[in-house]
């Protein structure tokens, strides 16, 4: 490291001023330098109001000079805090870039990025804090690089803080499959300004896997390894096939970029001196080569107005130099021998064969479409008859080409001879091959085994999956979630078979794994099961295609604003966005995390897993898109403020126990002698990040928002799973980590399970619209589950035979989550020409029409209102018998007036289904195909069954409702 400069900042955090450029950081440097001002040369007019900007010329600059300041900071930062700042503050000038200048959707194009990236950096942000407090137990509380490279992180922890690390930088990258917002930003912003986004600041994500993933979490780094590389090779087919298929040509540009940094990442990724040194050098190639091809691209669409390829053709008569410029700078992406690209990309292939050679087989046909997209562009727009309206199209003037020449001299010349780069690079990758304990291997001379021949077919697999047609995608996606899910029940039933094997006895059933991160017991199986169930039937629900004449209820075109032609189009060419069920198991796999969690930094990390797709998936509605739009911002912000909270309360408990882990704090909380107040409050700050996300009161108020507004097959997965993995984590940080402090919490939680109830229920009874209705239903049976939550009690306490807290909400969990399902897919069928009905008086004498249906939904609601013989009841029976036998009779009381309130609003919807007269203009009853239709029976017929005969279902919950300790 040189030039360094180290200057205590923040000395309360331990944040230090610290500067200090490297092999990689000089690369990235020069490529900054060298880019910014050729940018400002080129667009030197771009940021005229003429010109459609929302500001002037000098804002313009300022705002490039600002990122251009803030991307310098990135690369030279050796304070991981300061870095992060850094980080997070390059996103101030981008977004005004994008926003404020550009095409007629830029505004949505900057929203979309701002919030991509944001989601990323909070991720981040709860790495860094972890990594922080992991320095602090070693006994250097520091954020400087090298002090962090050298902690001794258990590989439990190192691996969660690496991808905390790793999620920010795909998404700034980016990489499939969070690269979405990238080629809406280049599409919409002007030229320079994709420059600066593309070759510069997305720089930061592969420059961060160098520097901070191997940098300092070198195992954890090689752990993921197979993850990252079927990414990189998802991202390098699919960006070029997509790109093929584009006609707006800065999309086009921004998508190839996602396919160029996934080769990028397989050089990083392959632990040799050949791809590292190949990915450095492909971060400054391709800064140059993208550079080129955007501002040529942009001269040509600022003459003729038009970015659509169709609109063009015969360039080169009337602006020759222009196309050979083009020409140029297209053959320098599509990896041409003898461009400074050629070069990396070659060293990148290499590597990944020495490491493994199917890696490179399968990158290579990405260098294959990379000539189609191009030369496809270039034939398109320059050859051939000259287009209408190209005629008006001049070429280059004398200041555009003194901005492009450099750029295609620096190509050539680095193609000819990039030893001077590679010598600055050479150094740094050694190094880091040396801190993770990697050196090159020789080439593999031995035959192919069955592993090789797995993984491959594994690989091939993901690929064939990710490079189907669009029309195809559809029954690939819904297959692979439903295999996975099935395939994941599986597995947790074979848990289940020798959880028992697993511990010491019956009375400690299970272990802790990773590092002690996650714990195995009875109560983990069973919320992870009922979580993969109930995610099988949400595949089954988003998979719905009947009730919208053929395509998913998600909408077609989610970056197209409510109301633009952009919209219509898509959905006159029933497009559809089948990425929503990788976000579903997306949520799933943080929902698993989630009540698994035995510390309070994987705890964080699962709650934020769980919910960042949930984010999106609620605005994705395919009607009432404003509406739906509304609901994902306010779960977004209202989430995001109660995470603050949950890492608050979280840095107070370390501050009170030292630790992270439950059984520590267990051990601290049950030893106390003072210093309550640290522990105190950080239960209550805790307490509402995980409130908030049960949906009770008064932390609920986005429920009936987002519930409402959501896509109903979201509401329905989100009202069960979401519920379930949240109490289930509830129990066990409250239950492991804070029992011995249960006189204090447990008081509070009463009251709180009085205040949901009491709102739940009373507030229903005033709702017009039937999903409001079942939102306010929900935060009810929140209060109901709390119920049962206050009946903690030792085990030693428990009578034979006698119902405990965790068996009962547990089964709680189980009877609900199956009726809210059933009920919020019926709410799907009821439609007119518009949609959904949920308006409630508009279900007036449903009974009428369609009595089946109707007398189901009638059944379901008398299951949330508790009556006998349904599982609603045999579900409150046993919370209230155990918060009964805890001496919380007075609470229970409460619950069962306000069941009997509950009761009316349920009756009432039965009363206007089967005795009012239907309306003349009132909805119908779609039909909708096997799939809605087995959501419906399943949740039914568990509704009737655990109603009638619970005791399996009770017993064996009651088996498995120890937690490991």
């Amino acid at each position: 490291m040189q030039y360094v400069e180290d200057v205590s900042w923040i000395s309360a955090f331990g944040a230090h001023y610290a500067l200090g450029v490297d092999g990689l950081g000089l690369a990235l440097v020069l490529l900054t330098t060298v880019l910014t001002p050729i940018v400002i040369l080129a667009a030197w007019d771009d940021g005229d109001r003429e010109s459609g900007g929302r500001w002037g010329t000098g804002t313009y600059f300022g705002f490039l000079l600002g990122l251009e300041a803030l991307s310098l900071g990135v690369f030279a930062a050796t304070d991981v805090f300061l870095f992060y700042v850094l980080f997070e503050a390059t996103l101030i000038p981008t977004y005004f870039l994008v926003g404020g200048w550009g095409g007629p959707e830029r505004a949505r194009a900057a929203a979309k990025l701002l919030i991509y990236n944001l989601l990323g950096g909070l991720v981040m942000l709860v790495a860094v804090i972890g990594l922080y407090v992991e320095s602090a137990k070693a006994g250097t509380p520091s954020y400087l690089l090298s002090d962090l490279s050298q902690l001794d992180l258990s590989t439990g922890v190192e691996r969660w803080l690496f991808v905390g690390f790793f999620v920010a930088f795909a998404i700034k990258a980016p990489m499939f499959p969070v690269h979405t917002w990238l080629p809406d930003a280049t599409q919409q912003g002007t030229p320079g300004v994709s420059v600066m986004l593309v070759s510069i600041l997305d720089k930061i994500g592969t420059f961060g896997m160098l520097r901070y993933c191997l940098g300092i979490f070198p195992e954890a780094s090689q752990w993921a390894t197979p993850v990252v590389i079927a990414l990189a090779l998802i991202s390098i087919l699919y960006g070029a096939l997509v790109a093929i298929g584009q006609d707006d040509m800065m999309r086009l540009i921004g998508l190839t970029s996602v396919s160029h940094f996934g080769f990028i990442v397989i050089g990083i990724f392959v632990f040799n001196s050949q791809g590292q040194s190949g990915s450095t050098l492909y971060m400054v190639n391709h800064g140059l080569s993208t550079a080129a091809l955007f501002l040529v691209a942009g001269f040509l669409v600022k003459r003729r107005g038009s970015q659509r390829i169709s609109d063009y053709g015969g360039v080169e008569k009337v602006a020759p130099v222009l196309a050979g410029f083009l020409l140029l700078s297209g053959l320098s992406v599509l990896s041409l021998p003898g461009m400074a690209t050629f070069v990396s990309e070659l060293l990148v292939l290499v590597g990944a064969w020495v490491e493994q050679p199917v890696i490179a087989i399968v990158a290579v046909p990405g260098i294959v479409l990379a000539a189609v997209y191009v030369l496809r562009m270039y034939q398109r727009t320059m050859t051939g008859p000259v287009a209408p309206g190209v005629e008006v199209v001049t070429d280059l003037r004398p200041r555009e080409i003194t901005a492009a020449v450099p750029l295609i001299v620096l190509l050539v010349v680095l193609g000819f001879y990039p030893k001077p780069l590679l010598d600055v690079v050479d150094p740094y990758v050694k190094d880091t091959l040396s801190q993770v304990g990697r050196s090159d291997p020789g080439p593999s001379v031995g035959s192919a085994t069955d592993s090789d021949a797995a993984r491959a077919g594994t690989v091939v697999g993901v690929l064939l999956e990710a490079a189907l047609p669009r029309g195809r995608r559809y029954l690939w996606q819904v297959l692979v979630a439903a295999v996975g899910l099935i395939a994941a029940l599986v597995q947790v039933v074979l848990v289940v078979r020798r959880l028992d094997l697993l511990g010491g006895g019956d009375a400690d059933r299970g272990r802790l794994i990773a590092e002690s991160a996650l714990a195995l017991d009875g109560p983990t199986v069973v919320v992870w099961a009922l979580v993969l169930v109930f995610a099988l039937l949400g595949v089954l629900l988003f998979a719905e295609r009947h009730l919208e004449g053929g395509v998913l209820s998600f909408a077609g075109q989610a970056a197209a604003l409510p109301g633009t032609e952009a919209e219509r189009e898509a959905s006159a060419k029933g497009l559809e966005h089948t990425e929503v069920f990788p976000l579903l198991m997306f949520a799933v796999a943080g929902m698993l995390i989630f009540p698994a969690a035995n510390d309070l930094v994987t705890l964080f990390v699962g709650l934020e897993v769980l919910s960042l797709p949930l984010y999106l998936l609620c605005g994705l509605a395919r009607r009432r898109r404003l509406l739906s739009q509304e609901a994902a911002m306010k779960y977004f912000l209202l989430g995001a403020f109660s995470s603050g909270f949950f890492v608050y309360g979280l840095a107070l408990v370390y501050g009170y126990a030292g630790s992270m882990r439950f059984t520590e704090i267990a051990a601290a909380v049950s030893g106390r002698t003072g210093g309550t107040g640290l522990l105190l409050g950080g239960i209550g700050l805790m307490s509402v990040g995980l409130l908030f996300k049960v949906g009770a009161a008064p932390f609920h108020s986005w429920t009936p928002d987002v519930y409402q507004g959501a896509p109903t097959a979201v509401t329905g997965f989100m009202a069960a799973a979401t519920k379930v993995a949240a109490f289930g984590a509830l129990l066990r940080l409250f239950y492991v980590a804070f029992g011995g402090a249960r006189w204090d919490w447990v008081p509070v939680f009463a009251g709180i399970a009085v205040l949901t109830m009491v709102i739940g229920s009373v507030v229903a009874v005033t709702q017009s619209d039937v999903k409001r209705l079942l939102a306010y239903s929900s935060v009810a049976h929140a209060g109901f589950l709390l119920v049962g939550v206050i009946g903690i009690r030792s085990v030693g306490a428990l009578q034979n035979g006698e119902i405990g807290a965790v068996q009962a909400v547990l089964f709680y969990l189980v009877t609900y989550g199956f009726t809210t399902m059933a009920a919020f897919a019926i709410v799907t069928l009821v439609r007119d020409s518009g949609g959904e009905v949920s308006a409630l008086e508009r279900w007036a004498g449903l009974g009428q029409k369609s009595p089946l249906v109707a007398g189901v939904f009638a059944f379901l609601l008398l299951a949330l209102a508790g009556i006998p013989l349904t599982s609603g009841f045999t579900g409150k029976w046993a919370v209230f018998t155990a918060a009964v036998s805890a001496g919380w009779w007075p609470v229970v009381v409460v619950a069962v007036l306000l069941s009997a309130v509950a009761a009316y609003f349920y009756v009432r919807v039965i009363r206007l289904m089967f005795f009012t007269a239907p309306l003349p203009d009132g909805p119908s009853v779609a039909v909708p195909s096997v799939l809605t239709t087995a959501v419906i029976a399943v949740g039914t017929l568990a509704t009737l069954l655990l109603g009638l005969v619970p005791g399996y279902v009770l017993d064996r919950i009651g088996d498995l409702s120890l937690f490991v300790r």
